[in-house]
């Protein structure tokens, strides 16, 4: 079945109605999502936000989606371990605007999706065709109520990493690389950071470099106490192996120096 976005409380007072208090947030967690398929040409015109729980009504919702009616298109999903979670922007006259999901949390009563819309820039070069942007994700199947939480910004040009700098808190932070935490700079001491700015990790280094990924993994070096070894995006120690000195790495691969040896 097909659970579609409602409103939430503060649209309602926007529009002058009544609405019942909303009680205080319950402590959440993040949940685990990939991204199943996504378009700038959905065949859906509206805005809103769909869950999806079972085979039938995806075929259903995809078929309106991609207005085919071709069954072998639609991405195969385990319905008995996963649900699909799909959000829409709804027809745009130009090119320039996306959607995506940006987080997911979940309490002890709910899933709340959060999904980030961009809109061009004035005066931006844009493509002129109509557009209507949908994503869709993967999640763990669950049979708790499914709400949405809309944000907006406008597109700026600028990378997640300089909208955290330009913040101030930071000295320097590196480009996130499709990863959820990145290494940055404060007060000569470094630190692993979300996308929002946030410390996923109290643990402070000398040094974090730029993650990079090898055989679907990722690492980064870093430098503590004057020693350098291999992080993970936890802040974990990805090997036992320390060094003296740990060049920047190149193509996955980095100069070493221990014991007075390369």
């Amino acid at each position: 079945m097909i659970n579609k976005y409602v409103m939430t409380c503060a649209e309602v007072v926007l529009m002058g109605s009544g609405c019942t208090q909303i009680p205080p947030a319950l402590p959440s967690e993040a949940v685990a999502f990939e991204v199943l398929a996504e378009s700038n040409n959905s065949a859906i015109f509206e805005r809103g936000g769909y869950t999806v729980r079972d085979e039938q009504t995806w075929a259903t919702l995809w078929a309106k989606t991609t207005a085919s009616n071709d069954s072998e298109t639609v991405p195969l999903v385990d319905f008995q371990k996963n649900m699909v979670v799909g959000v829409f922007y709804g027809q745009r006259s130009t090119g320039g605007y996306s959607i995506k999901v940006g987080s997911i949390q979940e309490t002890a009563e709910n899933i709340t999706v959060i999904v980030q819309t961009v809109s061009p820039a004035a005066g931006a070069t844009l493509t002129q065709a109509l557009t209507s942007p949908v994503e869709f994700v993967l999640l763990p199947t669950t049979e708790k109520n499914v709400a949405f939480e809309w944000k907006h910004r406008v597109q700026d040009g600028k990378t997640d990493a300089q909208r955290i700098t330009d913040k101030k808190k930071y000295n320097l932070v590196h480009e996130h690389g499709g990863l959820e935490v990145a290494g940055a700079q404060i007060n000569r001491e470094w630190y692993l950071i979300n996308k929002k700015g946030v410390q996923t990790t109290g643990e402070a280094f000398q040094y974090i470099g730029p993650f990079h990924q090898a055989d679907g993994e990722y690492f980064a070096r870093a430098q503590q106490d004057g020693i350098w070894f291999l992080i993970g995006p936890d802040g974990q120690h990805r090997t036992n192996e320390t060094y003296d000195t740990m060049s920047k790495f190149v193509d996955n691969r980095s100069m070493v120096y221990r014991d007075s040896k390369f």
